[in-house]
């Protein structure tokens, strides 16, 4: 049952996003129902970025063995000192040393990106909506 959830939210958030790229192509910018096929595509995208660093983190495996398959070197009293933010859901650390972090740089700024990305794309198909209801 959790696979097929997976493989159908994953059809609804690439569906979103090419719906969503096809609007833009098309104008359809001014349909409140494009505004959530972006909400929708940039939650999905947010969600994938977050993933992708929670997955990146040690995880299963011992952290020092994980530190090192990463080309980092493993420094254990840092690591400790900082095991608070491993076991964090936002924002995603899973420290090594002082200078290296298991998930990468790029995952918590795309998820605070598309966060607000999907909130103006909520209020941005609401002031359609309201817009659309004024005029008729």
């Amino acid at each position: 049952m959790a696979v097929l959830g997976l493989a159908l939210w994953t059809v609804v958030g690439v569906g979103s996003i090419v719906l969503m790229v096809k609007g833009c192509l098309l104008r359809a910018w001014a349909r409140p129902r494009w505004w959530v096929q972006a909400a929708c595509a940039f939650t999905f995208t947010g969600t994938v970025a977050w993933l992708s660093g929670l997955f990146s983190q040690s995880g299963l495996t011992e952290k020092e063995d994980a530190c090192r398959l990463d080309g980092a070197d493993y420094d254990s009293g840092f690591a400790e000192a900082r095991s608070g933010d491993s076991r964090q859901l936002f924002p995603l650390h899973d420290w090594c040393s002082a200078h290296h972090d298991l998930v990468p740089a790029w995952v918590n700024p795309t998820v605070v990106i598309c966060a607000a990305l999907a909130l103006l794309a909520v209020l941005g198909a609401v002031w359609v909506a309201i817009d659309k209801r004024t005029r008729s």
